[in-house]
C-alpha cells in the first residue's frame, strides 16, 4: 500500500481493504464457497479463553521413535479421556530428516482436569510435546451469517 505500485496486490478481507483505503479488485477468490480461513493472534504471554466450555487447543509433538502403532498409542492418550480431536496434521521435521512433527487441535481447556492429565500422559510417550495455545472455538452461527452477507 505504501509503495502505491499498481502491479502489487494483496489478498485480504473487505474490512482490511476499507481500513487501509484499498481498492477491491476481486471478491470471493476462494475455489470453494465454504472455504474458511483461521486467523490467530500470537503473543508471548498465554491467554486463558473466557468461556472454557468453548475452548480449543493446538499442540505439536514428535514421537520418541518411529515404530508401527506409535501414533495409535499417542492418540489413545486423548481417546481414553473422550477428548475430541478436530485436526491432525503431520509435517517433516526440518531439524531431523525422515522424522515428522504432528500438529493436533482438540476441544478442551488445559485447565480441565482430563485435558491436563492427557497432556501430562502425552509427554510420557513422545520425545517433544508443546502446547501451542488455547483459544475460543469459532462459532458456526457467525460463520453461517457471514456466508449470507
Amino acid at each position: 500500500m505504501d509503495e502505491r505500485d499498481p502491479e502489487i496486490g494483496a489478498i485480504a478481507s473487505q474490512f482490511a481493504a476499507h481500513l487501509y483505503g484499498l481498492k477491491t479488485m476481486k471478491r470471493n477468490l476462494q475455489d470453494r464457497s465454504n472455504n474458511v480461513t483461521r486467523f490467530l493472534i500470537i503473543g508471548r504471554k498465554p491467554q486463558t479463553p473466557r468461556n472454557r466450555s468453548r475452548t480449543k487447543c493446538s499442540i505439536a509433538f514428535r514421537p520418541a521413535r518411529n515404530q508401527p502403532g506409535i501414533l495409535f498409542k499417542i492418540l489413545g492418550v486423548f481417546s481414553l479421556r473422550d477428548i475430541d480431536l478436530t485436526k491432525i496434521e503431520s509435517r517433516p521435521d526440518p531439524e531431523n530428516p525422515f522424522e515428522y512433527l504432528f500438529y493436533v487441535d482438540f476441544v478442551g481447556s488445559p485447565k480441565d482436569e482430563h485435558v491436563a492429565h492427557a497432556l501430562q500422559h502425552l509427554k510420557e510417550v513422545v520425545l517433544i510435546a508443546r502446547l501451542l495455545g488455547a483459544y475460543e472455538r469459532g462459532r458456526e452461527d457467525v460463520w453461517r451469517r457471514s456466508r449470507t452477507q
